[in-house]
């Protein structure tokens, strides 16, 4: 199936990962399923979130990052997504809801019981910060959110330990304040 195609994962295991994320709903465990946005995967959005509904588990649908295996290739955007699911629910509109520690802006709408949330491939703040730090440098690429102590960009030198941790000399540090730090126990694999 489509699921093993994209994931590489053996056949049958999409219906092993429904029945867990059935199993941790029904546990009471705030559930959530992650799917990227992709052309093969773009007809199946509005029937993703309406299943997804009925276990009830939040549904949120990635941007396709630039970067890794998604270089190079081509995602759907977020807005396109969110137009495709208001074709179903046309009330769907931003909650404001913080549902996690994650980037995605959630989405409701009085025919869903979950949430729908939309992750973009660059944030926001990662914007905001490219366009204030472009600004003040006079030029506009793309400057990196993340940097060495020593202020050198350095995405490489991720640990497992976070930031602050003892003996993090290579660890990654916001650019400016105000931004979140790695949370501890990410890394990159």
């Amino acid at each position: 199936g489509l699921y093993s195609s994209l994931t590489g994962a053996p056949p049958g295991t999409a219906a092993l990962v429904w029945r867990a994320a059935e199993a941790s709903a029904a546990m009471g465990i705030h559930t959530k399923l992650n799917a990227v946005l992709l052309p093969e995967t773009v007809e199946g959005i509005v029937e993703l979130t309406a299943a997804a509904d009925t276990i009830p588990a939040d549904i949120r649908f990635i941007e396709l990052m630039p970067i890794g295996a998604g270089k190079g290739r081509e995602g759907l955007p977020a807005s396109e997504a969110l137009e495709r699911l208001r074709t179903r629910w046309s009330d769907l509109e931003p909650t404001g809801e913080r549902r996690g520690n994650g980037p995605a802006r959630y989405y409701g709408s009085t025919g869903l019981r979950a949430r729908v949330g939309l992750i973009s491939a660059v944030s926001r703040a990662l914007q905001q910060l490219q366009s204030s730090e472009a600004h003040q440098h006079g030029g506009t690429q793309a400057l990196p959110l993340l940097r060495r102590r020593d202020g050198s960009p350095d995405l490489a030198a991720q640990r497992r330990d976070g930031p602050g941790a003892p003996g993090s000399d290579g660890l990654l540090y916001p650019a400016k304040a105000g931004f979140p730090r790695l949370r501890q126990g990410w890394r990159r694999d």
